[in-house]
Parts: C-alpha cells; sequence; structure tokens
C-alpha cells in the first residue's frame, strides 16, 4: 500500500512562513525515498513539481471553528496560531476528498531519509495515530508533536471532534485556561500557550486511544530514529544526543545521518531530521539523492 507523504506549506496570512525557498529542497527529499508526496500549499508554489493541492480548498471546517468555537490561549502570532490550530482540520477534509486511509503527515521543515510506507507496516494494528511524543513531561508541558507521524482517517476523525469538544464543553474548556493561567502567572509568564501539539496530548491520555509513540525511551542503533529537533540534545529524553554548538552532531554515512547516542554510547541512524525554527539555513546542505 502507497501511504502518501503530505505537507501543508502556504505564503498567506493562514500559514505565515513566506519563506518558500528551503520547500523545493524538502519535497525533492522526500521524493528520494517515496512514491508519493504531496504537497498541501497554495498560488505561491504551485509551480513545484509535486502532486499539489490548495489547502484552501480543505479549509470549510476549520473556518467554521475559528468563527464558532474557538478562543486563543497562547503567546503566538496571529497566523501562526490559526493555522497550527486549523491544521487538523484542513487534512481530515483532503483525505476525506481524495479518499486516503492513512498518511505520513510531516511539517515542511523535516528531510525524509527513508520509506514512509515501510515505516507505517511496522507499526500495529489498529492504531489512529502515531507521533513523536517526548519522554519528559514536566508539568504543562503537554507535548505530542505531528511534525513526523502517521495518521488514519479514523483516528483524525476522532481528534478533530476531541478538538471541537474541547472548545465547547465546560470541563474542557477549563482543562485548556488551567495550562494557560500557567503560562500567565504571574511567576511564569511562560511562552507558548495552547496550540496544536497540546490538542494531541490531551488527546492520546484519553482512555482507549490507540496512539503510538515514535520516540522509543532509548532507542535501538540498528532500527534508527525519528528527529524531534536538530536544534538541542533532547530527542526522546533530555541529554540523548551529543551537540555541535547549538544542533545535534550529524554523521553521514552512505547518504544517511547518524547523531552519537549518549545514553546508548552509539552512532543512531536518524530517519528524519527536524529543521525546526531557526535551522531551516541548514537544510540545503542535508539534501541527499537515494543510494541504489
Amino acid at each position: 500500500m502507497t501511504v502518501p507523504v503530505v505537507m501543508v506549506h502556504g505564503s498567506d496570512g493562514v500559514c505565515p512562513d513566506v519563506d518558500q525557498g528551503y520547500l523545493a529542497t524538502v519535497l525533492k527529499q522526500a521524493q528520494q525515498y517515496n512514491e508519493r508526496v504531496v504537497l498541501l500549499g497554495d498560488a505561491a508554489n504551485r509551480h513545484l513539481e509535486v502532486e499539489h493541492y490548495d489547502y484552501r480548498d480543505f479549509y470549510g471546517e476549520a473556518r467554521r471553528f475559528f468563527e464558532r468555537e474557538y478562543v486563543k490561549y497562547s503567546y503566538y502570532e496571529d497566523a501562526y496560531d490559526r493555522f497550527v490550530m486549523g491544521f487538523y482540520f484542513v487534512l481530515k477534509e483532503f483525505m476525506q476528498a481524495t479518499d486516503v486511509d492513512v498518511i505520513s503527515n510531516n511539517d515542511s521543515d523535516v528531510m525524509i531519509y527513508c520509506d514512509m510506507a515501510e515505516e507505517e507496516r511496522k507499526l500495529p494494528q489498529g492504531y489512529e495515530i502515531a507521533c513523536c511524543i517526548p519522554l519528559h513531561q514536566p508539568p504543562f508541558r503537554w507535548c505530542a508533536s505531528t511534525h513526523t507521524s502517521f495518521i488514519t482517517f479514523e483516528g483524525l476523525c476522532e481528534l478533530c471532534d476531541f478538538i471541537h469538544r474541547m472548545y465547547t464543553i465546560p470541563s474542557g474548556l477549563l482543562r485548556l485556561e488551567s495550562k494557560w493561567a500557567w503560562h500567565t502567572g504571574a511567576a511564569q509568564s511562560r511562552h507558548g500557550g495552547i496550540c496544536d501539539m497540546t490538542m494531541v496530548w490531551l488527546f492520546q491520555q484519553g482512555e482507549g486511544r490507540h496512539i503510538v509513540n515514535l520516540t522509543p525511551a532509548i532507542t535501538s542503533p540498528g532500527e534508527g530514529a525519528f528527529s524531534h529537533n536538530l536544534s538541542g540534545a533532547e530527542n526522546g529524553l533530555p541529554d540523548e544526543y551529543r551537540l555541535r554548538g547549538r544542533y545535534k552532531e550529524i554523521e553521514w554515512r552512505d547518504g544517511q545521518p547518524y547523531g552519537w547516542n549518549l545514553r546508548l554510547g552509539a552512532w543512531v541512524r536518524f530517519k528524519t531530521l527536524h529543521f525546526q525554527g531557526g535551522a531551516k539555513h541548514l537544510i540545503p546542505a542535508a539534501f541527499r539523492e537515494a543510494m541504489s
């Protein structure tokens, strides 16, 4: 079964990342290993050599969510906030319109060095969502990220229904307000707030959820790891990988990136590299053609 690799990337107010420079490289890297790569983009990136859809064609439920239910509990800029909070509704409408049962969802700053359909076949039957959940979860971190993930249509429908409930029933709003109070309290004043990662974290806490964590505590050197973030030593656990400056030290072997896992005392292959935030300028140098 072909599992499409899907990325969402626009350049207007809904997805505010106007720098399209690295996007072509990310897509080309994904195409090295994956049969079908899909971009939910806009007019600014329609020229790229990829299966392309305009994300605004799938924005109906997201629009209704913002008009009728949404309350902002974050310090993020409005455009970014609306992008991440409307993201899963867009994916849901896309999967429904194109009759897709499962996707490999990846942020548009994730470089892929593996066949995601092959990785999906390793997941347990009946899973709903597989994503990257850090093992270190201090109070109110509430972080479960789908920047690299596998999402079934059934799981996505349940997640979207859950997000609606969180903003429409008193008990849901109370949970969100408790985290927002932690961010805004006089002793805290912490950056961030409620975002898409918060929603997935709360969703996977529910009983009966079939959520798979792609981030084991200690990664097997033979199996490889999905990258959380190139910046910083943490992946599944704090201080897990050796740094070179601000970023994880990467060694290339046969077109594959490896990081030195301090807990294992071994080089571990990264199946993906996530160039979040200020690391995006490193993307062009990380392109590698698939070895035959």
